[in-house]
């Protein structure tokens, strides 16, 4: 199953511009940027015209954060110069751990969630056959929401 995963990663990592893994690698580095106390309850939700918007569970984890505020912002800023973060946003919301992996193209983007992604990982494949199937019906996906948007 690990070939599968690895097969995966390599189709997004060929389809995604870099702007796009930018992105994505700030999403998935949250927790190397907030710590993992202010990680565990809290998530990166989305990024707009160079604003973080990050998701907490709770008041008193949102008063951490704002605390802790400059500091992630420097990170972030530090960590990912090309995306011109301008500043961070926090809200009390749903932190259930959907990354998203936005894929610019011209002037159109792509959301893919993780649970897309997690369907595909978690199939029970049995053959080669099979596999190439589910890559083809992925790639279908992505390709009809770019149609789409």
């Amino acid at each position: 199953m690990k070939e599968a995963k690895e097969l995966i990663e390599k189709l997004f990592n060929a389809i995604m511009p870099p702007e796009g893994r930018e992105i994505s690698s700030l999403f998935s580095s949250w927790k190397n940027i907030a710590g993992d106390d202010c990680a565990f309850h809290s998530t990166i939700s989305d990024l707009k015209d160079g604003v973080v918007f990050v998701s907490v569970d709770h008041p008193g984890w949102m008063q951490i954060l704002h605390s802790r505020q400059k500091k992630i912002l420097l990170k972030i800023r530090e960590g990912y110069k090309e995306l011109n973060i301008k500043e961070i946003r926090f809200f009390i919301g749903d932190i259930k751990k959907k990354e998203r992996i936005n894929l610019s193209q011209s002037s159109k983007q792509i959301l893919v969630s993780l649970e897309e992604k997690e369907t595909i990982e978690n199939s029970n494949i049995s053959s080669q056959e099979e596999f190439q199937n589910l890559l083809n019906k992925l790639r279908s996906t992505l390709e009809q929401r770019t149609v789409d948007t």
